[in-house]
């Protein structure tokens, strides 16, 4: 009898989420959903364990990669909302399941690279420590970074366990934004771990090895930077030399804007990805 769960090289943790569109909409996103379709259009096999309620369509996930969803009342749900000068407020309206060790199956406990994404503080920190020392542990923090007010707004917080989770992970990633613009914050995360990625958006970012600091552009403008940017976090959590990830761009043609394609030109899901479900 075949396994439930077939083996993946690739594990995502993390909520997928309902992001709120002007017109009334609904988007699929959430770190796992935009970074599990990239991974597999990269030639990973892709596993996420995530949590959801019963309304949300994963097919475009469940296209390219092995789904877990751990029922819950509601999915996360997002929304943005901008003024006329650009401003934006984001607001979280629902919150689907915290996710922790025990959630993950038997079958991948031994995978060799794991991202744990939390959007909005609901992956346990156990989870670093689990994988920790016998797996490849990328982080995208920023939902350790995130709390909301009683009216939904998301608010910034402190990240409570930086210095109990950054020295076990093999590689960080996240925005500048994300810590308030604060270089010094940066700085102390950067001394804590062995490599760190900050972006900036449209002016590219900063990579840290061992401490030591070295600048790179964005690959493009627009929605390029923002590929290219997927694109160098594909490269260091497939565990890569993080050098070599500047020597990139060839790996994006596999990327394209109405969606992901993989080498051999499979459609890995039609949606168009905002970059804001990724920091």
């Amino acid at each position: 009898m075949p396994s439930p769960c077939p083996p993946v090289d690739y594990l995502l943790v993390g909520h997928v989420t309902h992001d709120l569109q002007p017109d009334g909409g609904m988007r699929l996103g959430g770190t796992v959903s935009y970074a599990g379709r990239t991974a597999a259009a990269l030639g990973r096999s892709v596993g996420i364990v995530t949590s959801a309620g019963p309304e949300v369509d994963l097919s475009p996930l469940e296209a390219c990669a092995t789904m877990i969803r751990h029922p819950a009342p509601q999915t996360t749900a997002f929304e943005n909302v901008y003024t006329e000068e650009g401003d934006r407020s984001q607001f979280a309206y629902a919150l689907a399941h915290p996710l922790g060790v025990a959630d993950l199956p038997a079958a991948w406990q031994d995978v060799p690279l794991v991202h744990i994404g939390p959007i909005m503080d609901e992956c346990n920190p156990a989870l670093v420590e689990h994988f920790a020392g016998r797996a490849f542990v990328g982080l995208t923090p920023q939902g350790w970074m995130r709390t909301r007010d009683s009216e939904g707004r998301v608010r910034s917080q402190r990240w409570a366990t930086a210095e109990r989770l950054l020295p076990l992970a093999s590689a960080v990633v996240l925005s500048l934004e994300d810590v308030g613009g604060d270089w010094e914050v940066i700085q102390a995360y950067a001394r804590q771990t062995a490599i760190l990625v900050v972006t900036r958006g449209w002016l590219g970012g900063t990579l840290f090895l061992e401490g030591v600091a070295q600048t790179f552009p964005a690959f493009g403008g627009g929605d390029q930077c923002h590929r290219g940017r997927r694109y160098f976090r594909r490269r260091v959590f497939r565990g890569a030399d993080a050098r070599d990830a500047f020597s990139g761009g060839r790996g994006l043609r596999g990327v394209h804007r109405g969606g992901f394609r993989s080498a051999r030109g499979a459609d890995l899901g039609a949606q168009p990805f905002s970059h804001r479900g990724l920091f």
